[in-house]
């Protein structure tokens, strides 16, 4: 089925660690969401807003680390170690300077900061109580996501993998006993769950430069070992990252203004889709794993400057996102009317609206897989990332974005009609990547 066999099992060598990732991030999220729900609505709504507020710095962080981790990958493809220490060094240095600025300006205005989201006091005073010790936790988390990003684009996941599942075990145990206040520890309600994130981003960076001065050997890199940095890879790197930051926020964005489609729809149309968000996050824990695998092989093939095995391992990207799709199609049949079961709270008219979406949703996957492999895998990997943002923002905003908006608000449409009609993006976005991989290449050896 595939044309080069030994190139897909390294794909899949960093595709089932990443998935393990993507599949524990979303086990711990949930685990938070349940234990702050026993705080009340003031509790949830204020850690709902301040981990906005979080997202908007993880989205810049992911996307220089991003655009990083393809110049690294390419010149792994190249076995230069030089140049993957010198980007390295660039990406910590930036990414530590930019979450500095960042939580400065949080710390300076965190209840102005906070009423951007809301205009609640007691939602505004509950926020405080976890946004100010939770942003301690910023650097931290920039300085271990950048090396561990940095080692997966050199195809060293494992440590990464690892590093993430203890810490996702710390901050569930230690958000239970802060939160709570058990094993003699004070009972700190909401500042107990950004207590929990707090030791558990520490645990993280303690582990990545304990990982990186004792054990790791492809590439040389050593944290603080002087800041001196050759900047001649400093424009590529602004290139390649800016695209794929304002691509996430422009992403972002487009999730904020389909949660405000369905909820003008109704009630039950704004809970039944917040039902079927958490399943599809949970869909997407495979295709985003293999995404970001394939993003970093293209960035390796690319390095190694062979045309044709890259227009043949573009064929075999695409026929693993067909197989992905396929998985993330039938686990969504399998599991929709046990996974509705368990939303006990939600009224039978919603569990309706989500029912047919999450079967619509099952043929969309096989797109979202496609898509997510094209743009996320195979023209971000190749240095096309230019491009990938284009596609991606003009398909949202100029086709599903408006058509659900006529959809919802002058033609009335029901919800299940609006979302297939929101998420006819992804078919345009698959034929127009097809035919410009095919036309124009992929060789942007950065």
């Amino acid at each position: 089925m595939f044309s080069d066999k030994k190139l897909m099992k390294r794909v899949l060598a960093l595709m089932l660690p990443m998935m393990l990732q993507n599949l524990l991030n979303f086990a711990v999220a949930a685990a938070d969401s349940i234990m702050v729900g026993t705080l009340g609505d003031a509790s949830v709504a204020a850690v709902t807003h301040a981990n906005q507020i979080y997202m908007i710095h993880e989205t810049i962080v992911f996307g220089m680390c991003s655009g990083g981790s393809i110049l690294i990958s390419q010149h792994w493809g190249r076995k230069d170690s030089g140049s993957i220490r010198n980007v390295m060094k660039l990406i910590m240095m930036i990414v530590l300077t930019m979450s500095l600025v960042y939580s400065l300006i949080c710390i300076a205005f965190p209840g102005q900061i906070l009423g951007l989201f809301t205009n609640d006091p007691a939602v505004i005073r509950e926020g405080l109580r976890y946004f100010r010790p939770v942003l301690i936790s910023y650097p931290v988390v920039a300085l271990s996501y950048a090396y561990l990003q940095a080692l997966k684009a050199v195809e060293d996941v494992r440590i990464s993998t690892r590093i993430y599942l203890v810490s996702g075990f710390i901050n569930v145990i230690c958000n239970y006993i802060f939160i709570n206040g058990v094993l003699g520890m004070p009972r700190l309600g909401v500042t107990g769950a950004a207590v929990g994130t707090v030791i558990s981003r520490i645990f993280e960076l303690v582990a990545s430069i304990w990982y990186n001065r004792a054990r790791e050997k492809n590439v040389g890199f050593r944290m603080f070992d002087g800041i001196r940095i050759d900047f001649t890879e400093f424009r590529k790197f602004i290139n390649v990252s800016i695209p794929v930051i304002i691509n996430d926020l422009e992403w972002g964005l487009g999730m904020t203004v389909q949660v405000a489609v369905y909820g003008h729809i109704s009630s039950e149309a704004a809970a039944g889709t917040s039902v079927v968000s958490t399943a599809l996050q949970m869909a997407m824990v495979a295709v985003y794993g293999a995404a970001n695998a394939v993003c970093i092989e293209t960035g390796i093939l690319v390095g190694e400057g062979d045309t044709n095995k890259l227009k043949a391992s573009s064929r075999d990207f695409e026929k693993l996102a067909l197989l992905v799709g396929i998985f993330a199609c039938g686990l969504i049949l399998l599991i929709r009317k046990p996974f509705l079961m368990m939303y006990t709270g939600v009224s039978q008219d919603a569990k309706n609206i989500a029912f047919t979406i999450l079967g619509y949703l099952s043929v969309i996957m096989i797109a979202r897989s496609l898509e997510n492999v094209y743009i996320i895998g195979i023209l971000r990997g190749s240095g096309n990332t230019g491009f990938a943002l284009a596609t991606d923002a003009m398909c949202m905003w100029l086709i599903g974005i408006p058509l659900g908006l006529f959809g919802a608000a002058v033609l009335g449409l029901p919800a299940e009609t609006v979302y297939l009609l929101i998420n006819c993006d992804s078919f345009v976005k698959i034929a127009i990547c097809f035919f410009y991989i095919r036309k124009h290449g992929l060789l942007r050896d950065r």
